[in-house]
């Protein structure tokens, strides 16, 4: 992490309180972790916005194997779809 550079920052009292209230909620240890967060934050999402970059994610699913089969919808997005996982999983009762 580069050197750390002291700001000055005014803002309205209201303001002020909902950030300190967000950091409560958050466990942010102080105003500047919590400030820094919120820009990174902003960046990212601009950057998610620009045409130019290119965005990578995933999309994870939780279902019933027995409700259903995920097939065709699979069928119908393969072009998208890089890899796949199934995993089973079972629930022991030992009640």
């Amino acid at each position: 992490m580069s050197e750390l550079i002291r700001i000055g920052v005014s803002m309205d009292g209201r303001l002020l309180a909902r950030l300190d209230q967000l950091i409560a909620e958050k466990g942010y240890s102080n105003r500047s972790e919590a400030i820094r967060d919120l820009i990174r934050g902003e960046l990212v999402e601009q950057s998610w916005e620009e045409d130019d970059e290119e965005t990578v994610g995933t999309i994870t699913l939780v279902y019933d194997h027995e409700m259903g089969d995920l097939t065709d919808v699979m069928k119908k997005t393969t072009p998208f779809i890089a890899c796949t996982a199934r995993m089973v999983a079972r629930i022991l009762n030992s009640i």
